[in-house]
């Protein structure tokens, strides 16, 4: 809503990230998910022109088979391929 201004905070420090807080305003909650989809892209486009690197996250999986259970699972990897 244009005549709503757009508040945006620093909140704090995460692991590898800075927390930034935007509350912006719409007419009806049925735009929320539109605007939302709007305002995220508009964030990453800023950044981006700004040479800001946003953080993506990154999960490292480790897996243990035990001897009974190897074979199989490496039969239904090979299945896979």
């Amino acid at each position: 809503m244009p005549d709503k201004p757009v508040d945006v905070w620093f909140i704090g420090f995460g692991d590898s990230s800075l927390t930034i807080r935007v509350r912006w305003w719409v007419a009806s909650f049925t735009e929320k998910r539109r605007v939302s989809d709007r305002v995220n892209a508009a964030i990453k486009d800023a950044a981006e022109q700004a040479k800001i690197d946003l953080p993506n996250p990154i999960m490292d999986n480790n897996l243990t088979l035990r001897v009974e259970n190897g074979n199989g699972v490496a039969k239904a990897l090979g299945e896979l391929s």
